[in-house]
């Protein structure tokens, strides 16, 4: 039977939240899959066979580079070629775009199919959620404080700095849903040195100048209460922020294969990137 590739619709989401949460063995996805729609509507594609929704992969474009994610087949439908046909589609549209680059984290099942379309290997990415309860010590002199809307064209161009592309749109969209969770730390000039997303279950974006920064950063994100016990997606060799995270109870879930098409950028993730937003918007 013919697949065809489609954008995604509204009417499509619940369909296409289904097909993810199987093909991922996750929860439900419908905020992600709404953010793609608000933010990148041209860059989310459903793959459909009779009118069902058998898959889904999107794209985020930064300017300078693009993040794909949520590459997912309904485990039912895999190997007949459905995930090609989501990448072409997407690398198809970011060449319409003029993109240059292409990031993605890729599960070992990915990995082969992304290298028969060119992207590189470059790293590693892993994925690490709180296991254990560790006593938090108590705050330090200079406080963590709940990010307001006076304070987001510094913190954008903080985040553009270090991120390497401009997340802008990504970063209002998580503030204005709560921004309580958005948590910056400044320096002795008054200047932001860090920042920290404390997603609903996810610990990141998390961006720090210092290691001792992102531990203040970490302590107050931590003391908000969770859907879930949190994760955190970080290069692996990123020993700073593995060491963080170890001494304060996560341990290693999983490893991505961080991977590239079109031209090499240099970020720092090893040293100032301590979490992403998630696998799929970097």
């Amino acid at each position: 039977m013919q697949i065809v590739i489609q954008p995604l619709l509204e009417t499509d989401i619940d369909r296409t939240d289904i097909v993810i949460q199987a093909a991922y063995g996750s929860s439900s996805r419908k905020t992600t899959l709404y953010r793609y729609l608000h933010l990148q509507p041209d860059g989310a594609f459903v793959a459909k066979k009779a009118d069902a929704v058998v898959g889904f992969g999107g794209f985020l474009d930064y300017d300078d580079f693009a993040y794909i994610g949520m590459m997912s087949v309904a485990p039912g439908e895999q190997r007949q070629g459905i995930g090609q046909r989501l990448l072409e589609a997407i690398l198809n549209r970011l060449e319409e775009r003029g993109c240059p680059t292409v990031l993605l984290d890729a599960s070992s099942g990915g990995v082969p199919l992304y290298r028969r379309y060119g992207f590189y290997d470059d790293g590693e990415v892993l994925d690490l959620k709180k296991s254990q309860q560790v006593k938090l010590p108590g705050g330090g002199a200079e406080p963590i404080l709940s990010a307001t809307e006076a304070d987001l064209p510094e913190l954008l161009a903080f985040d553009a700095s270090m991120f390497g592309g401009d997340r802008a749109r990504l970063l209002k969209t998580y503030w204005a849903k709560k921004p309580e969770r958005t948590l910056i730390a400044r320096d002795e000039h008054g200047q932001i040195s860090g920042y920290l997303l404390a997603q609903a279950s996810v610990l990141g974006p998390w961006i720090a100048r210092s290691q001792e920064v992102a531990e203040r950063l970490l302590l107050a994100g931590l003391a908000l209460p969770f859907q879930d016990m949190p994760q955190v997606f970080v290069a692996a060799e990123h020993r700073d922020a593995l060491a963080l995270l170890m001494r304060y109870g996560f341990t290693i879930q999983r490893s991505l294969q961080h991977m590239y098409k079109g031209t090499r950028i240099t970020r720092p993730r090893t040293t100032n990137i301590f979490g992403q937003a998630s696998l799929g918007f970097g």
